[in-house]
């Protein structure tokens, strides 16, 4: 016979009432009251009535797209190749913002995943940097497909773009240009993205036997602020760079913003390389040099891979790295001396 809410309340040693809030993922419960009831979920295999009935014909066709406190325009693009294919597939997607250090935030997921409203999940960074929703989410077995995961288990299903080679290749562009201080606005350290794009420059550098110089680095993020403000102090240093990478393409535009503001001619006197090559990277002036990544491919491969994943009997493990592309436009240019820019 199927376990009632009367019979989880009873596990938990707690009111029907409070075992609904449970359910209903309302923010007045206690954490560790949640952690009891979903405990006693869990032991029992109860399954609310409305999603049991959801789940047994087939109908609820719900997935998740996690993502962080906000929705950048990456990930704007990566949702539209998400929504295509799920709509094809006659998928819904329901959009889930969280902060990775809340775990209140976390473990309302978790309940989500565990009450099964919804059939899978697809994580977007940092949201798979959580080792307490990873692992809920592993020891349940329930669907999920990582996008340029830090920790790429096995087994995992997961998609990244590649780019350290992607880095790798914009650093190898500025050097054939006659670059030999590059600077460098790193995003997020803690993010895989990041570490991988740092090391594509840092590779680039040695191959071409120039040392990394740590003052060029900046730590960052994925803003125009970030992009604006590391790229003032580089160009305050007393030996500043000619030419500046950056984590990706909206902190690129703060660092032309950067060099406008103290007449700094790009490229003259200053080349910039972004990375994605989303829409911005061809309306800033002048135009970005960029690596372009398939964002919109990103996103329909991994509702592709979730909606197998989804299917019983079936798991995929798909390991996808998809191949990136330099795109030359009007940011960059050869060395100059100053009084030729």
């Amino acid at each position: 016979m199927a376990a009632t809410l009367s019979d989880v309340a009873k596990r938990a040693g707690v009111s029907k009432k409070t075992a609904s809030r449970v359910i209903n993922n309302e923010d007045t419960v206690a954490a560790a009251t949640r952690r009891k009831v979903l405990a006693a979920i869990e032991e029992l295999g109860y399954v609310p009535n409305e999603w049991a009935q959801r789940l047994a014909s087939g109908n609820s066709r719900i997935v998740g797209y996690l993502i962080g406190d906000y929705l950048s325009p990456y990930s704007a693009h990566v949702l539209n190749g998400l929504l295509d294919v799920a709509d094809a597939a006659g998928h819904h997607v329901s959009i889930l913002r969280i902060d990775i250090d809340d775990p209140q935030q976390i473990e309302r997921v978790i309940t989500m995943a565990r009450l099964r409203r919804m059939e899978g999940i697809v994580l977007a960074p940092p949201c798979h940097s959580s080792p307490r929703l990873m692992g809920a989410l592993q020891e349940m077995a329930f669907p999920f497909v990582q996008h340029s995961p830090s920790d790429r288990c096995s087994g995992c299903a997961w998609v990244s773009a590649a780019d350290e080679q992607g880095s790798y290749d914009a650093a190898w562009h500025l050097l054939r240009l006659g670059h030999r201080r590059i600077g460098f606005i790193q995003g997020p350290v803690d993010l895989y993205v990041s570490r991988a794009r740092l090391a594509g420059y840092k590779r680039a550098l040695k191959e071409a036997d120039i040392a990394v110089d740590e003052s060029l680095i900046k730590p960052g993020d994925w803003g125009f602020e970030s992009g604006l403000e590391y790229a003032r102090e580089l160009l305050s240093l007393p030996e500043p760079p000619t030419a500046i990478m950056a984590n990706n393409d909206v902190p690129a535009a703060g660092a032309i913003q950067a060099a406008w503001e103290r007449g700094v001619n790009c490229p003259g006197q200053l080349s910039v390389v972004g990375f994605d090559d989303v829409p911005l990277a061809k309306q800033i002036a002048p135009p970005l040099t960029t690596v372009r990544q398939p964002i919109y491919d990103i996103g329909a491969t991994m509702m592709s891979i979730l909606i197998e994943e989804i299917i019983p009997g079936i798991k995929s493990n798909h390991a996808i790295e998809v191949p990136t592309e330099l795109v030359i436009r009007h940011s960059t240019g050869a060395v100059r001396n100053q009084q030729d820019a």
